[in-house]
């Protein structure tokens, strides 16, 4: 990052345990205007960033993107590979030999240099290209699927995580019952994280209520599905008799 404007990454791709890994790593990177940057030989420092990212994969589900993503912009090439006499003419033509003259670099360059970007936003977001919306399907684990057909449509707009893990169980039980049984707890809070929050007061810090499990007293953070504004705002009274909704009361539970 340190005085680039272009990075071109090779061979994205992220699945399985790692998936989430990526996306939330270049997040701060595709949007942050200012980074502290981790100069080789030199102090650390916080500079201005300028780069853009070319990202490549073979892979459809190459990174895992949501509806609301708008910083990745995503393309396709759906033809064939070339001969190989197509890729010697390219590079002698980028190299200058073989009969083509020098200067093919500065060529793409003074071209890209007179494109018109007069009704191109900078600032804008990444547009929703028919490619964006395959690899948005790609990446839907069956896990992924329940989580936001459960937060689409949840039995209480407050709901803690155990509760949570059980819903979406049954959901992708009804589909599977074996890959119900290899839901990922962490799949499904990277999930939340990414599409709501955990219930916050005004202040804006976490909100921990206590309930009573075996006789133990144990501190419970609820997640908000829906209306997170609203709950934060409500008093504790008010939150527990929403998620007994899913967890019901008992005497000594709370």
């Amino acid at each position: 990052l340190h005085k680039t404007v272009f990075c071109a990454i090779h061979e994205v791709r992220e699945g399985g345990k790692n998936a989430f890994a990526i996306s939330e790593q270049v997040r701060d990177l595709l949007t942050e205007p200012r980074l502290r940057i981790n100069i080789k030989y030199g102090a650390d420092d916080t500079q201005d960033v300028y780069t853009s990212f070319l990202l490549m994969s073979n892979a459809l589900d190459a990174l895992v993107l949501t509806q609301e993503d708008r910083r990745v912009w995503v393309s396709t090439n759906m033809n064939p590979p070339m001969e190989q006499s197509y890729y010697k003419r390219l590079y002698d033509w980028k190299d200058g030999v073989n009969g083509y003259p020098n200067g093919a670099v500065g060529k793409v360059y003074w071209w890209l240099m007179g494109r018109d970007l007069a009704h191109f936003d900078a600032k804008g977001n990444a547009p929703m290209t028919p490619s964006k919306m395959e690899m948005i399907d790609a990446g839907m684990t069956s896990t992924k699927g329940a989580v936001l057909q459960l937060i689409n449509n949840p039995p209480a707009e407050l709901m803690v995580i155990d509760d949570i893990l059980n819903y979406v169980r049954e959901i992708v039980g009804e589909l599977d019952v074996t890959e119900a049984l290899n839901v990922n707890k962490a799949e499904v809070i990277k999930v939340l994280k990414t599409h709501c929050s955990q219930l916050r007061s005004e202040d804006g810090t976490v909100k921990q209520l206590q309930w009573k499990s075996n006789g133990k007293v144990k501190n419970v953070r609820p997640w908000c599905l829906k209306n997170k504004q609203i709950w934060g705002k409500r008093g504790n009274a008010s939150c527990k008799a929403e998620l007994w909704k899913v967890h019901p009361q008992h005497d000594d539970e709370w």
